[in-house]
């Protein structure tokens, strides 16, 4: 596969030192050899924070990251550490909208990719009158049962990100704190005095 790609002067020069070096025959050596860095850096980071913080309280960009990076084993020890257990009350935007099933968008990534990271199975239908529209924020819970690491947006590129999305079953929607500032004050209730 042929790829086009945009360094800085500073990496271009790093290249051509490292080809230079004798260590690395081409460009595309440097480039895949840094990429192969790279994910062993991610993989490392995600093993870390497995170990650093309880499963119990990462929010979805930990879950995410753990799940999409770590080996197998440490993805599957986290996921045995919260699969069932009722998760915290969170904010997310809706992708799409069934009475029994929401697919959001929890993280920042989600959010300005418009696409879903979270699939949500509702306990019991969503009367219509209460189903949240798309591109709205809605407060949810639920407990997570499973995750699944999907296809690459270039499925041609072995190194490009593949997106995890987290299923959830028992979910409700949950009334969310309004931001601040959002509230209105109450009217004022009296009377007048004429003098």
């Amino acid at each position: 596969m042929t790829m086009n790609i945009n360094l800085t002067p500073h990496l271009e020069d790093l290249v051509r030192q490292k080809v230079a070096s004798g260590l690395y025959s081409s460009a595309s050596e440097v480039v895949r050899e840094a990429l192969r860095l790279m994910e062993r850096d991610d993989q490392v980071q995600a093993a870390k924070l497995a170990q650093t913080k309880d499963p119990k309280t990462m929010d979805f960009a930990d879950l995410e990251t753990v799940f999409g990076n770590a080996e197998p084993a440490v993805s599957q020890q986290v996921l045995t550490a919260i699969k069932g257990v009722p998760m915290q009350p969170f904010a997310a935007v809706v992708i799409q909208a069934t009475p029994t099933q929401l697919s959001v968008a929890a993280t920042q990534d989600a959010i300005e990719q418009k696409r879903a990271d979270v699939i949500v199975n509702m306990v019991a239908p969503i009367p219509a009158k209460l189903l949240p529209k798309v591109g709205t924020q809605t407060g949810l819970t639920g407990s997570v049962d499973s995750f699944t690491v999907g296809q690459a947006a270039n499925p041609n590129d072995p190194n490009a990100m593949k997106p995890v999305v987290i299923t959830m079953t028992e979910g409700k929607l949950v009334r969310t704190a309004p931001e601040p500032g959002t509230k209105k004050a109450p009217a004022k209730k009296g009377r007048t005095s004429r003098r």
